[in-house]
């Protein structure tokens, strides 16, 4: 179900507005955000890595080897008016 959701989610043309409504950010560390699902559909945190974009995630998806980290908390990141 969850490649499924990301092949959805990956077709949509989202803009910063879309992810703020579903996640919270939370800068963890120099370079680490934490990007959570408040409603508690997308049960867990994640943990995205920061470069000069988002360049890594610790979700499922993103540790596929076809996927090369572009999952949507990766996403989501890289559109963040701040991060």
């Amino acid at each position: 179900m969850q490649v499924l959701y990301e092949t959805i989610d990956r077709n949509k043309e989202r803009d910063w507005a879309d992810y703020a409504d579903e996640y919270d950010f939370t800068l963890v560390s120099d370079g680490v955000v934490s990007v959570e699902k408040p409603d508690g559909k997308d049960a867990g945190r994640y943990r995205v890595e920061l470069g000069e974009t988002g360049v890594d995630c610790d979700c499922f998806i993103a540790s596929r080897p076809s996927q090369n980290g572009s999952c949507r908390h990766v996403r989501a990141v890289e559109l963040h008016p701040r991060l």
